[in-house]
């Protein structure tokens, strides 16, 4: 599928780790775009390749163990090509990042407002006072409860969900045009997955923000994906709008990831992704 006005535009990337008998290639001649306000989920199992998209993406990758090719265009520009310091002027302000681990996003021995002051200060050049007004503004836009005690906590001293929430709360306050969410919600349980999603719909509608959205988690992507991708061994198997894959998938693989959500009773498969489809746009619309 094409997207009119491409946001981020790949074509034809792959990633191989290693070299020689040991090379693995995790990703296959991948294309796909991504459009302005759009939301886009990259499903499939552990291992197909889907957080080695994301970190290609944000040149997280290791150039002396891993071999790129393709292309990687975000608003025009050939991201492959940056050097150190223009990936560090992207990198949060124009792209942001939301991790599978949320503890893992936040220092241990730093609060959750020096860390946002510090990125604030740093990409918005603007003053301590500001960074913290603004800080405690996106911690208040997530749901963050009592948002100005958050700000002086350590991650340590969070919930997992309220962790995850303020990696969301960091992410936004750069006001980034695109998000990279990897398996956002894998360490919440499912009252934190919930709100969180929740969350993530209502900043993404809000400020019209385009979302790569990681997961092996079908119920989250039902609820907040406009297009679907599935990748297998480091292909895209199937792709198509979330309604369309889910209730009428075409590919046997993509069947088989529709089947293996958990239910309680049993369904044959083209039900099983249409009951899970609507299940899941009803919990967002309410």
């Amino acid at each position: 599928m094409t997207v009119k006005t491409p946001l981020l535009s790949i074509n034809e990337l792959s990633v191989t780790y290693g070299s020689g008998t040991d090379a693995v290639k995790a990703v296959r001649n991948l294309s796909c775009d991504i459009g302005c306000a759009e939301v886009v989920g990259l499903v499939g199992e552990s291992g197909s390749g889907k957080s080695t998209v994301a970190q290609a993406i944000l040149g997280l990758l290791d150039s002396d163990n891993s071999a790129i090719s393709g292309r990687i265009e975000f608003s025009a520009d050939n991201v492959l090509a940056y050097d150190s310091a223009q990936w560090r002027a992207v990198r949060g302000s124009r792209i942001g990042m939301l991790f599978q681990s949320p503890e893992s996003s936040f220092n241990p021995v730093t609060t959750i407002g020096e860390q946002m002051l510090e990125s604030l200060c740093w990409h918005k050049a603007l003053s301590k006072a500001q960074a913290k007004t603004a800080a405690i503004k996106a911690l208040s836009d997530v749901g963050m409860p009592r948002p100005d005690e958050v700000f002086h906590h350590y991650a340590f001293e969070l919930s997992g969900g309220m962790c995850q929430r303020a990696a969301l709360a960091l992410a936004m306050s750069l006001q980034p045009s695109l998000l990279l969410a990897d398996e956002p919600t894998a360490s919440l349980d499912v009252v934190a997955q919930a709100e969180l999603v929740r969350w993530m719909g209502r900043v993404q509608k809000q400020r019209q923000l385009a979302m790569l959205v990681i997961s092996h988690d079908l119920n989250l992507i039902a609820r907040l994906a406009d297009r679907i991708l599935v990748m297998y061994q480091g292909e895209i198997l199937e792709q198509g709008p979330t309604r369309s894959v889910l209730e009428n998938p075409q590919h046997d693989y993509t069947r088989a990831l529709i089947n293996a959500v958990p239910r309680l009773t049993k369904y044959p498969s083209i039900s099983a992704g249409e009951s899970l489809y609507q299940a899941n746009t009803e919990e967002v619309q309410s």
